[in-house]
């Protein structure tokens, strides 16, 4: 569901919709034959920001594999846009099969079911459709094929053991520990969400103390300055948690101005497991990242989408987290065992 949060405030300009169709190619994926007709996807995608442009392109490729085609509809941010892109898509009957990346999962579990009605096949990505309570954790929802993602439980708790790690990296093993934590938006319902299991947690411990930064507004400029707001009353601070990637490059950025070295002044972690995250890492700039993979799940939905228009059984669900490659976090740890892990998306695009 993240992913929805880092994109929410980035709204794009271009065209409504775009298309390319691959060419038939062999396969040697038992689970999607290319030897079937070829499948004709409708891809609703969140905007044209770096994340949402990764999926795109891993959808076109996967396209190739799987002897499918896939046409992009930019929903620019908003799930109105989204609705009547959908509800025209089922009418022109050209389409087998949606991916969807929703930008308002409730608001389009409508017309979700009306182009199941219609036979096409969907598959939802990030997120289960539907209220910040039913986003808790994966699931398939009705009209759904497949849903591709993480749950908002599964990312909260996955930052509250990383934060704990930061802590013990900065200060010692259940030694006291500061915390700020900044939210994307502080009135965005996934995030108010996230946060309240993670203060809760952290509060249990008994020896982590976290506080709220102001919001990063899901940018860098908007970090940057909610950085140095928040350092002017709060100065002492082991470890920063924040809810994207590219705010951790705002925090950059203000930390320098404070001559704050990240990495030993205090730990850094971000959320998207980016390739400025890994060379972050590497560089100790950076503690850890939690993991977003856009890529791996847009090859799993062509994947999954053709076997189904195909007639084959396919899982309703899949955790983001198990797909090969794709881990909950990301930091040096991680990096030693698996020294060839690669970020499947940048942040600068």
């Amino acid at each position: 569901m993240i992913a929805g949060a880092l994109l929410v405030a980035a709204c794009s300009s271009s065209s409504s919709s775009s298309s390319s169709s691959s060419s038939p190619a062999a396969s040697t994926s038992s689970t999607a034959s290319s030897t079937g007709s070829v499948v004709n996807i409708a891809l609703f995608g969140y905007n044209t920001t770096p994340y949402a442009l990764a999926a795109e392109s891993a959808t076109q490729a996967a396209a190739k594999e799987y002897n499918a085609t896939v046409t992009f509809f930019n929903g620019n941010s908003s799930a109105t846009t989204q609705t009547t892109q959908m509800q025209d898509a089922i009418t022109t009957g050209k389409y087998q099969a949606f991916i969807v990346w929703p930008n308002d999962g409730l608001a389009l579990q409508p017309v979700v079911k009306q182009a199941a009605a219609a036979g096409i096949k969907v598959a939802t990505m990030d997120e289960t459709l539907g209220s910040t309570q039913q986003e808790a954790t994966i699931a398939s929802a009705p009209g759904v094929t497949v849903a591709i993602g993480t749950g908002l439980l599964q990312e909260a708790q996955v930052a509250v053991s990383t934060i704990e790690s930061a802590c013990t990296a900065q200060v010692g093993a259940k030694k006291p520990c500061s915390v700020a934590l900044m939210p994307g938006m502080q009135s965005f319902p996934p995030d108010v969400y996230r946060l309240g299991i993670i203060q809760s947690a952290l509060k249990a411990t008994g020896y982590i103390t976290a506080s709220l930064t102001p919001q990063g507004d899901y940018d860098a400029p908007g970090a940057q300055a909610a950085t140095l707001n928040y350092f002017q009353t709060q100065p002492h601070v082991n470890v920063l948690y924040t809810f994207a990637d590219q705010m951790v490059a705002g925090i950059l950025v203000a930390l320098k101005q404070l001559h704050l070295t990240p990495g030993k002044s205090l730990q850094i972690i971000g959320f998207g497991a980016t390739t400025e995250a890994l060379a972050g890492i590497k560089a100790g700039t950076w503690f850890a990242s939690q993991g977003l993979y856009p890529s791996a799940q847009s090859n799993d939905a062509v994947k999954y989408l053709v076997a189904a228009v195909h007639g084959q059984q396919v899982p309703a669900v899949i955790n983001e987290y198990q797909i090969p490659g794709a881990v909950p976090v990301i930091d040096k740890a991680v990096l030693q065992q698996d020294p060839s892990f690669t970020p499947d998306w940048s942040y600068s695009g």
